[in-house]
């Protein structure tokens, strides 16, 4: 089975501005590990390197996965992604926080403006974030293990969707 997934190399320039270029890509999940996927991606962007005087800075794989199981099939009416819930962390040998943005948090779980910590999806959300014995767990963008949960904040974020680009010319005469 192919599995859509997206390569994209981060580049830098001399004034330390970045740009992305993406490549899409299909592979097999079931015979191609990922430290394959990860050497495919490394000679793509060894193939796009000469073609900038920008350094390429970084690569990454997304595995693209739509309307994955478990998940609604459409949203809930009036849901809106600007209003979020920003979930935080302490994590383990470092002072900082590590969070964790959920757009669009559920109408149901907000009460008086604030995200209902009694909630079953908050608590097996935050379970699951802290369980460091999980198959895959959690961890800052430093590498760091997550330690404990600290706080959650509802916040707005805006998004917007783009405008069509358009140039409208008119005849001066």
């Amino acid at each position: 089975m192919a599995d859509p997934t997206v390569f994209s190399a981060t580049f830098i320039d001399d004034a330390g501005v970045r740009a992305t270029a993406v490549e899409y890509v299909d592979y097999d999940g079931a015979l191609t590990t990922v430290n394959d996927l990860l050497d495919a991606a490394v000679a793509w962007a060894a193939l796009v390197d000469p073609l900038s005087d920008a350094k390429v800075e970084s690569v990454s794989i997304q595995v693209v996965q739509e309307n994955p199981a478990g998940t609604k099939a459409s949203p809930v009416a009036d849901s809106t992604v600007e209003r979020g819930a920003l979930f935080s962390y302490s994590q383990v040998g470092s002072r900082y926080v590590s969070s964790t943005q959920i757009p669009g948090i559920a109408n149901s779980l907000v009460t008086n403006g604030k995200v209902d910590l009694t909630a079953a999806a908050v608590i097996a959300f935050i379970n699951a974030m802290t369980n460091q014995a999980a198959a895959f767990p959690a961890q800052s963008k430093a590498g760091n293990a997550i330690n404990k949960f600290l706080d959650v904040v509802v916040n707005f974020r805006k998004h917007r969707k783009q405008r069509v680009k358009a140039s409208f010319e008119t005849n001066p005469a």
